[in-house]
């Protein structure tokens, strides 16, 4: 855990990290922790929900600069985790359990046929 002892720290938002039970929890926390650091003022439901979404599209951009530059993975990782966190957050905002939908996802994934979709790559 990194050292947060310069003060102004929501430590009731840490315990809440470390404790979930599940990746709905941990959801939870994402969009608790975007909310108290303002990215949820004057919270607007359709306009939030684009905004997420082209946010997690920058993390991914950054991620792929992070692996591009050469940095360590670390870095790429860090990029990574805050493309989960943005999404996350996006969908907490529409009471959506991402973990439920991920599973269910998956598994109609296995049902599709190999390489779907018809395109080369």
């Amino acid at each position: 855990m990194p050292d947060l002892t310069d003060g102004g720290v929501n430590v009731r938002l840490i315990d809440r990290i470390y404790e979930a039970k599940s990746f709905f929890d941990l959801q939870r926390a994402a969009h608790a922790i975007a909310v108290e650091k303002g990215w949820h003022d004057g919270y607007n439901p359709e306009r939030d929900f684009s905004y997420g979404c082209m946010m997690a599209v920058t993390e991914i951009c950054e991620a792929v600069q992070a692996h591009q530059k050469g940095l360590d993975r670390s870095a790429v990782a860090e990029e990574l985790a805050d493309t989960v966190i943005r999404l996350m957050d996006t969908a907490a905002t529409l009471d959506i359990d991402l973990e439920d939908a991920v599973r269910q996802k998956m598994v109609r994934n296995i049902a599709r046929p190999i390489r779907h979709g018809g395109l080369p790559y």
